[in-house]
C-alpha cells in the first residue's frame, strides 16, 4: 500500500492550531513555519483551524486560507501584565466560543500566549496538546 493509500484510509482529524501570529501575513519564520504546518495538515486531509489575534483590523474575523480556516479574535494592544492577562482571558474566551459542539482532536499550540489561554479553559483539559516550540518567548 502506498503512503497515498494510507493517508486516504485515515480518519481526518481536527486540530486547532492556537498562535501568536497570523499566516496571512508571513513577515518572518513563525509565521512561515505556521502556515507551511497548517497547509500540509490540511492537504493530508485534516480540518485545520488557526485560532489567532487580530492584529489587523483590516483581516477578516473568519478566512479560508490555503486549505484552512483562521479565526482571529480581538485582543488588547500594549505590553505589560495588564495585556498579557487580557489576552490570556480573550483567547480563553474565543477559544470557548470558536467551540460549537465541534471539540478538536489535538490542541497544537505553537506560540505561548495564545496557546496558555486556550489551555487556561476547562474545556481544553481532555483535548490531547502538543506544543510547537519554534524559539524562546523572548525574541
Amino acid at each position: 500500500m502506498s503512503q497515498s493509500e494510507r493517508e486516504s484510509q485515515r480518519m481526518p482529524l481536527r486540530i486547532l492550531i492556537p498562535a501568536d501570529v497570523d499566516p496571512v501575513e508571513v513577515i518572518g519564520g513563525a509565521e512561515r513555519a505556521l502556515s507551511a504546518e497548517a497547509m500540509e495538515l490540511a492537504r493530508r486531509g485534516h480540518h485545520v483551524t488557526v485560532l489567532t489575534r487580530a492584529l489587523d483590523a483590516t483581516l477578516p474575523q473568519q478566512q479560508e486560507w490555503d486549505g484552512y480556516r483562521i479565526v482571529r479574535f480581538p485582543a488588547p494592544a500594549g505590553k505589560g501584565i495588564r495585556a498579557l492577562l487580557a489576552t490570556l482571558t480573550a483567547a480563553r474566551k474565543a477559544f470557548e466560543a470558536q467551540l460549537n459542539g465541534d471539540t478538536p482532536h489535538i490542541l497544537y499550540p505553537q506560540q505561548p500566549i495564545v496557546g496558555a489561554g486556550v489551555l487556561q479553559s476547562a474545556l481544553a483539559s481532555p483535548i490531547p496538546a502538543v506544543y510547537c516550540f519554534h524559539s524562546p518567548w523572548s525574541e
